[in-house]
Protein backbone atom coordinates (compact mmCIF):
# COMPACT_ATOMS: atom_id res chain seq x y z
CA UNK A 1 0.00 0.00 0.00
CA UNK A 2 1.60 3.45 -0.84
CA UNK A 3 1.63 5.54 2.12
CA UNK A 4 -0.19 9.14 2.10
CA UNK A 5 3.40 11.14 2.32
CA UNK A 6 4.52 9.07 -0.76
CA UNK A 7 1.27 9.91 -2.70
CA UNK A 8 1.51 13.97 -1.48
CA UNK A 9 5.20 13.19 -3.15
CA UNK A 10 3.91 11.82 -6.44
CA UNK A 11 0.88 14.45 -6.68
CA UNK A 12 2.88 16.77 -6.13
CA UNK A 13 5.12 16.41 -8.89
CA UNK A 14 1.99 16.06 -11.32
CA UNK A 15 0.84 19.46 -9.72
CA UNK A 16 4.18 21.10 -10.58
CA UNK A 17 4.54 19.41 -14.05
CA UNK A 18 0.85 20.43 -15.26
CA UNK A 19 1.54 23.70 -13.81
CA UNK A 20 4.91 23.99 -15.93
CA UNK A 21 3.34 22.89 -19.03
CA UNK A 22 0.63 25.68 -18.35
CA UNK A 23 3.39 28.27 -17.98
CA UNK A 24 5.68 27.22 -21.12
CA UNK A 25 3.25 25.76 -23.79
CA UNK A 26 0.63 27.53 -25.21
CA UNK A 27 -1.05 25.33 -27.54
CA UNK A 28 -1.29 23.36 -23.86
CA UNK A 29 -3.08 26.26 -22.30
CA UNK A 30 -5.76 26.93 -24.70
CA UNK A 31 -6.35 22.94 -24.31
CA UNK A 32 -6.66 23.25 -20.80
CA UNK A 33 -9.06 26.82 -20.98
CA UNK A 34 -11.19 25.04 -23.42
CA UNK A 35 -11.35 21.97 -21.28
CA UNK A 36 -12.24 23.91 -18.55
CA UNK A 37 -15.20 25.72 -20.34
CA UNK A 38 -16.44 22.54 -22.15
CA UNK A 39 -16.86 20.78 -18.64
CA UNK A 40 -18.75 23.74 -17.09
CA UNK A 41 -21.09 23.49 -20.17
CA UNK A 42 -21.68 19.77 -19.89
CA UNK A 43 -22.54 20.24 -15.93
CA UNK A 44 -24.71 23.19 -16.78
CA UNK A 45 -26.72 22.04 -19.55
CA UNK A 46 -29.14 18.64 -19.37
CA UNK A 47 -26.84 15.81 -20.22
CA UNK A 48 -27.26 12.16 -18.87
CA UNK A 49 -24.38 10.53 -16.56
CA UNK A 50 -23.13 8.67 -19.84
CA UNK A 51 -22.65 11.68 -22.27
CA UNK A 52 -20.96 13.54 -19.69
CA UNK A 53 -18.72 10.88 -18.74
CA UNK A 54 -17.49 10.65 -22.42
CA UNK A 55 -16.77 13.82 -22.50
CA UNK A 56 -15.30 13.90 -19.18
CA UNK A 57 -12.81 10.96 -20.64
CA UNK A 58 -12.22 12.57 -24.13
CA UNK A 59 -11.38 15.68 -22.45
CA UNK A 60 -8.66 14.21 -20.23
CA UNK A 61 -7.27 12.13 -23.19
CA UNK A 62 -6.93 15.08 -25.12
CA UNK A 63 -5.04 16.59 -22.03
CA UNK A 64 -2.98 14.00 -21.58
CA UNK A 65 -1.72 13.15 -24.81
CA UNK A 66 -0.29 17.51 -24.86
CA UNK A 67 1.20 16.75 -22.05
CA UNK A 68 2.83 12.94 -23.78
CA UNK A 69 3.49 15.51 -26.51
CA UNK A 70 5.24 18.24 -24.99
CA UNK A 71 7.47 15.76 -23.15
CA UNK A 72 8.23 13.93 -25.86
CA UNK A 73 8.92 17.31 -27.86
CA UNK A 74 11.69 17.95 -24.92
CA UNK A 75 13.31 14.81 -25.18
CA UNK A 76 13.82 14.76 -28.69
CA UNK A 77 14.73 18.61 -28.88
CA UNK A 78 17.50 17.88 -26.83
CA UNK A 79 18.59 15.53 -29.36
CA UNK A 80 18.09 18.56 -31.92
CA UNK A 81 18.16 17.14 -36.16
CA UNK A 82 21.70 17.01 -36.71
CA UNK A 83 21.67 14.24 -34.27
CA UNK A 84 19.08 12.27 -36.08
CA UNK A 85 16.50 12.82 -39.01
CA UNK A 86 13.85 10.99 -37.33
CA UNK A 87 13.51 13.78 -34.83
CA UNK A 88 11.35 16.31 -37.03
CA UNK A 89 9.31 12.99 -37.77
CA UNK A 90 8.80 12.39 -34.33
CA UNK A 91 7.68 15.83 -33.37
CA UNK A 92 5.36 15.74 -36.98
CA UNK A 93 3.76 12.62 -35.71
CA UNK A 94 3.31 13.56 -32.11
CA UNK A 95 1.80 16.90 -33.16
CA UNK A 96 -0.77 14.72 -35.59
CA UNK A 97 -1.59 12.74 -32.59
CA UNK A 98 -2.35 15.68 -30.60
CA UNK A 99 -4.67 17.25 -33.51
CA UNK A 100 -6.36 13.91 -33.99
CA UNK A 101 -7.88 13.30 -30.79
CA UNK A 102 -8.18 17.34 -30.51
CA UNK A 103 -10.49 16.62 -33.85
CA UNK A 104 -12.42 14.01 -32.55
CA UNK A 105 -13.07 15.50 -29.16
CA UNK A 106 -14.80 18.67 -30.77
CA UNK A 107 -17.06 16.29 -32.65
CA UNK A 108 -17.77 14.25 -29.69
CA UNK A 109 -18.47 17.67 -28.00
CA UNK A 110 -20.86 18.63 -30.60
CA UNK A 111 -22.54 15.97 -30.71
CA UNK A 112 -23.39 15.60 -27.05
CA UNK A 113 -23.43 19.52 -26.20
CA UNK A 114 -25.62 20.82 -29.54
CA UNK A 115 -28.59 18.66 -29.56
CA UNK A 116 -28.93 19.82 -25.25
CA UNK A 117 -28.80 23.49 -26.47
CA UNK A 118 -32.09 22.46 -28.55
CA UNK A 119 -33.98 21.42 -25.63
Amino acid sequence: MVSPQRFYHSLRHAVRGFVRAFQAEHSFRIHTIAAIAVLIVIFVLDLDLVARAVVVLVVGIVLMLELLNTAIERLVGMMEPRVHPAVATIKDLMAASVLAVTVAAVIIAFLTIFPALRN
